[in-house]
């Protein structure tokens, strides 16, 4: 039960409950909770019932958050009313730990396994600064072979994108030669609306591009600075507040297949990171109507 003493602990400011679901692209707004990594670390069942305070109802998450695991994960946010779809996947999750990790996705009635970053060898500063065309095509071979692998358990592999794979490569982006080299049936791909902007591209010309590749989005905004790049630099600000046209944004997610949409925000916030979803869920309620 979410009490009163529960509400006014998790959410600075005054706020009424919704009254009614507020969809985007007919399905419930959703979160990525690395947004709020910071408050679920510091009290994580407050901090979750705060998100179904705000009014959320999906929530996207690693299948191990805060010292949980994805069985535990499940329980709390069901209890909630949060729906689950959808993990973020770090590499050893995706090669050497495959098997494992489509069975706890299935058994918790995952649709989508997501690979957040490529899959490079290395330390993460190593491959921001030598990754180069081969470990694209790399990365494609392996996406397909992953997608084999879940679409056998019934699950849809997918691919996050940040800025990084705009690079340049005597012509051709990474990005595009990820999408040239894998399957659309194997790999589906999740756009970070954020990210892409951030390297001076327009999410809705690649959603014009390439329909039924796209399942999911993350609405992320931010102001006009560091663009364009293709070093993960990014000013993320809430959704409303930043430089994408949301509305023709989404206009173009729609006529594309898109199939859900997470709210996501990359650190510093201005107050906290609950005052910051809370203020893109509304706006983003707003749009929805």
């Amino acid at each position: 039960m979410i009490t009163r003493r529960h509400f006014i602990a998790g959410v600075t400011g005054s706020m009424a409950m919704p009254s009614a679901r507020a969809d985007l692209l007919g399905r419930p707004i959703g979160l990525q909770l690395y947004t709020i990594g910071d408050a679920l670390r510091a009290d994580f069942d407050g901090a979750l019932r705060t998100v179904a305070v705000i009014g959320y109802r999906a929530v996207e998450s690693n299948l191990n958050l805060a010292g949980r695991d994805a069985v535990a994960l499940k329980q709390a946010f069901s209890a909630l009313g949060l729906t689950w779809e959808s993990a973020h996947l770090a590499g050893d999750e995706l090669r050497a730990g495959l098997e494992r990790t489509i069975d706890t996705g299935h058994g918790v009635g995952l649709k989508y396994l997501v690979c957040a970053f490529p899959l490079v060898p290395g330390s993460f500063k190593e491959a921001i600064a030598g990754i180069e065309l081969d470990d694209w095509k790399t990365n494609a071979d392996l996406f397909n072979h992953i997608g084999e692998r879940t679409r056998a358990a019934g699950i849809q592999f997918a691919y996050h994108n940040h800025n990084l794979e705009f690079r340049m490569y005597g012509g051709v982006s990474g990005y595009d030669t990820l999408l040239a080299l894998t399957d659309p049936a194997l790999v589906k791909l999740e756009l970070d609306c954020g990210w892409m902007v951030s390297a001076g591209l327009d999410p809705v010309t690649y959603l014009a591009r390439y329909p039924g590749r796209y399942v999911m989005l993350h609405l992320k905004d931010l102001r006009a600075e560091h663009i364009p790049n293709t070093d993960l630099k990014i000013a993320s600000t809430e959704v409303g507040k930043g430089i994408i046209d949301w509305p023709r944004l989404l206009r173009a997610a729609a006529k594309a297949g898109v199939k859900a949409a997470y709210v996501e925000q990359e650190p510093p916030f201005p107050r906290s990171s609950l005052d910051s979803v809370r203020e893109s869920f509304l706006y983003l309620r707003g749009l929805a109507g």
